[in-house]
């Protein structure tokens, strides 16, 4: 993994892990790969009841508004 792509997923993590922990989320993993014109951002979330396709979109909706 190249340097920059290590920094960005580090201040990716600090962005991201206090939102979802607000939200009732743990931050499990995180992918970032960067693409030509497209990158890809994968969050692997848990949480004490499970999760749902509708705690997927929620996170989604949410993790977007701050990107």
């Amino acid at each position: 993994m190249k340097t920059v792509t290590v920094d960005l997923r580090e201040r990716l993590w600090a962005l991201l892990e206090p939102l979802l922990t607000r939200l009732g989320y743990e931050l499990v993993e995180l992918d970032y790969a960067p693409g030509h014109g497209r990158s890809l951002l994968r969050l692997y979330i848990d949480a004490q009841a499970g999760v749902g396709l509708d705690d997927c979109e929620r996170v989604s909706r949410e993790v977007s508004s701050i990107l």
